[in-house]
């Protein structure tokens, strides 16, 4: 049963990250269903919803459309299962995933801008304009997102760096369900840059708007630190 005393969404995630860190729920096992899942822990079915929003913004879950819920079948790092209510756990890891993400995304940026071929540029603008659809509509963007930066990864042409797509996504979704506007608007603005520079070839600025990308993502966690 659940902790009522805990934020209710909070608490079912932990209660499915620790069924799948059992081994109960196993690499891309469905989940029961909503109604399932809410009679068994004795909540409303909207908390069930969000919980789950909670799971595929750190890359657990995934919902496939006209089939259900599932445990993500591919990486799932150690660092992604933390203590949802550790601020401190979350801390270090959002600021490793910055770092980490400064060292290989700005260089895939520039890649892409060199090596991409028509089509995977139009498939970078597609994803772009995906993503920027649901911010402004206020919709969870974070599968949009993802196909963002997997389109730029596959433009690079590097196979290593495609490798640290599952990687990058943890890095992207420690983002998504907790952002302020202000770094909405501008994810909107580095995206469209990111994207400009790599359709007209320009190596240097596709470089430099995906690094002004993560780092305004690294300065928001710092200013949100408590």
């Amino acid at each position: 049963m659940i902790n009522k005393k805990k934020s209710i969404s909070v608490e079912i995630a932990e209660y499915i990250t620790q069924k799948i860190k059992s081994g109960e729920y196993k690499p891309g096992q469905k989940l029961k269903n909503e109604f399932e899942l809410a009679k068994e822990l004795g909540v409303g079915r909207s908390s069930i919803r969000e919980a789950v929003k909670i799971l595929i913004s750190k890359n657990i879950l995934e919902i496939k459309r006209g089939s259900g819920t599932f445990v993500t079948s591919g990486h799932i790092s150690e660092n992604i299962l933390f203590d949802f209510q550790n601020e401190e756990i979350k801390f270090k890891v959002a600021k490793d995933y910055c770092e980490f993400r400064l060292i290989f995304e700005p260089q895939m940026a520039a890649l892409a801008a060199q090596r991409a071929t028509s089509e995977e540029i139009e498939q970078i603008k597609l994803a772009c304009r995906e993503c920027e659809r649901y911010i402004i509509q206020g919709k969870f963007h974070h599968e949009a997102d993802k196909a963002f930066h997997t389109a730029i990864a596959y433009a690079s042409h590097n196979d290593a760096l495609i490798k640290l797509c599952p990687i990058i996504h943890e890095g992207v979704s420690e983002f998504i369900s907790n952002t302020k506007r202000s770094l909405l608007d501008m994810t909107l603005r580095t995206h469209r840059l990111v994207c400009e520079s790599i359709e007209k070839r320009d190596s240097t600025n596709a470089f430099k708007a995906m690094e002004e990308h993560i780092l305004a993502n690294q300065k928001f966690i710092e200013e949100n630190h408590n």
